[in-house]
């Protein structure tokens, strides 16, 4: 309900990415410009977009952060039930703890692909959970099945969000090797059914997006990885408009891609060996030191004024956006310190989500970041480790208060 509201009295205009495909699904060949350049959210807007068909809503900024408030939610219902089936003690903590979460995450009338990619990265961990504890060869080959759906569809929203899949092969491979038993024909029937719903998901949406009529997407029009590279190279690791200004007039991938390789080369140079560590460690403190998640960091975010005591709160040009910022920034440190305290959480599920949340950092560190907003995208794995650890840190907690407690008494005899 509290949400609801939150939505009610905050919706607005956003701006970057987030505008260019509102006016698109409004004033269609606006910005096809646009998705020629970014391709990657040509999923997002198709979603987007069928969903107004079907429905018959229109694609106001209202109906869009509905959806991406039922988004958010749904991941974190996801994350309780995976939680539930590793531990049920620690099902009330996880709905508790993201509740206090959800209370300050405004991020919900920012409809993009940070929260709308947020159940299909909860249902990898679901759909993982049930391969693992089914013992049934049938339903093994149904959850690997719909994992390699989720995959495709994750990819498809946004391609660094399917980080957790690489990190379930890592430790199933690990565990594999060190049971002897890597190769099965069982295990490769269902490694072939995931796989077979994974390339055939993005085989039918390929085929659709060439045929679709919502958008004209041109050949060779997209950025190449090495741009994003590159971006995040110089500055803060961010987005660097130079770099997009000099890739955009050129006349197809190869050409950016040289480009954008050539810069990394001299950039490199330039950094040299200790000068590029020293970049990471600066960059790392961008990617994942704001509480907000990058709360207004982004060009043209919310520009209107605050007209009632939520936009004051959640509004960047609001009188207490200070106190959401210091709010934000209370409850990241203090679930990170959770997490942290926690380690005596050790299964094969918990390597899963340390690789994942690693996986993610290091992704960051390498391609284009600079700011907290791309860790949104990983939110699932923080929750499930926080909500699966947070006794045991709270028994550590405890431990370190007593022996503290002994010590001062000593001290005071």
């Amino acid at each position: 309900m509290y949400q609801i509201v939150l939505v009610l009295k905050t919706h607005t205009t956003i701006g970057f990415d987030v505008q260019a495909i509102y006016s698109e699904l409004n004033h269609p060949g606006s910005e096809s410009a646009y998705f020629n350049l970014n391709p990657n959210n040509l999923f997002i807007f198709l979603v987007e977009k069928n969903l107004s068909v079907l429905t018959g809503l229109k694609p106001t900024w209202l109906n869009l952060d509905f959806f991406s408030l039922f988004c958010t939610d749904l991941s974190m219902v996801i994350n309780f039930f995976t939680i539930r089936k590793w531990d049920k003690r620690a099902a009330f903590s996880s709905i508790f703890l993201q509740g206090i979460f959800l209370i300050f995450f405004p991020m919900i009338i920012v409809p993009y692909t940070d929260t709308l990619v947020l159940p299909l990265v909860s249902f990898m961990f679901y759909f993982y959970t049930l391969l693992k504890k089914n013992n049934s060869y049938f339903k093994k080959i149904l959850f690997s099945s719909l994992l390699g759906l989720d995959l495709a569809l994750t990819y498809l929203m946004k391609p660094s969000a399917i980080i957790p899949i690489v990190a379930v092969v890592i430790v199933e491979v690990f565990i594999s090797y060190k049971g002897k038993s890597f190769i099965s024909l069982k295990k490769i029937i269902i490694m072939f059914c995931f796989l077979s719903f994974s390339i055939a998901t993005i085989s039918i949406f390929n085929v659709y997006k060439n045929e679709q009529s919502f958008v004209t997407i041109k050949k060779d029009g997209s950025e190449p990885v090495a741009h994003f590279i590159a971006m995040g190279m110089v500055n803060g690791g961010g987005y660097y408009g130079p770099d997009v200004e000099a890739t955009a007039n050129m006349k197809n991938v190869k050409a950016r891609s040289v480009y954008s390789q050539r810069l990394i080369k001299e950039r490199l140079k330039s950094f040299g060996v200790a000068g590029y560590l020293k970049f990471l460690v600066y960059k790392n403190y961008n990617n994942t030191a704001n509480g907000s998640f990058g709360w207004g960091e982004e060009g043209n975010f919310i520009v209107a004024r605050p007209l009632n005591k939520l936009q004051e709160f959640f509004f960047l040009n609001g009188n207490r956006v200070n106190d959401y910022f210091w709010t934000a920034q209370f409850i990241w440190l203090l679930f990170i310190l959770f997490i942290l305290f926690g380690n005596d959480f050790v299964t094969d599920f918990s390597y899963v989500l340390r690789l994942s949340i690693l996986g993610g950092l290091f992704f960051l560190l390498i391609f284009e970041g600079g700011r907290s907003r791309y860790l949104i995208q990983f939110l699932p794995a923080f929750f499930l480790m926080l909500s699966l650890s947070f006794r045991f840190s709270i028994r550590k907690i405890k431990d370190i208060i007593l022996v503290y407690r002994k010590r001062l008494k000593i001290s005071r005899n």
